[in-house]
């Protein structure tokens, strides 16, 4: 499917669009790599920290409130206290 609208996105406009797939992985209890997860926002354009740190903490977190985790408090502590 998506390979379809890049393809017709390029028909409509005349020239080829490429695009890439960039995977953000988020582990059962919120736990992330800080600093691959800052490299994956940088790829898609997002430069400055104060704003990738903010979306990382909002991504934990909502990743954390869909799912069933028992323990958000110590992820969060995990989340804050993490070495890059």
């Amino acid at each position: 499917m998506h390979l379809y609208f890049v393809n017709h996105l390029s028909a409509l406009s005349g020239r080829p669009w490429n695009c890439s797939q960039v995977n953000f992985t988020i582990g059962a209890r919120g736990s992330l790599k800080r600093t691959q997860f800052q490299d994956r926002l940088c790829l898609l354009g997002v430069t400055d920290s104060k704003a990738r740190d903010k979306i990382r903490a909002l991504t934990v977190s909502k990743t954390m409130a869909r799912g069933s985790v028992r323990h958000y408090p110590q992820a969060l502590s995990r989340l804050y206290s993490a070495q890059p």
